[in-house]
């Protein structure tokens, strides 16, 4: 596997741990990036989903990402 396929496949990794509400903070190799605010608002639009709307989000990324 080429080696800037491999970072791809840990930011995608981490994308969907975002959007599962389980962030993998480890995946990256950022300080406090649970403290950053792009991404607290991220998890909390993701906490007012539906269950329904969360499912189809998280089939639509599966899908844009190829996983």
């Amino acid at each position: 596997m080429k080696p800037w396929r491999r970072g791809m496949l840990i930011e995608h990794r981490f994308l969907l741990s975002i959007k599962q509400d389980k962030p993998d903070w480890e995946q990256l190799p950022f300080d406090d990036l649970s403290k950053w605010p792009a991404i607290q608002w991220k998890l909390h639009n993701i906490r007012q989903m539906s269950a329904r709307s969360h499912k189809a989000a998280l089939t639509r990324l599966r899908d844009v990402l190829g996983i």
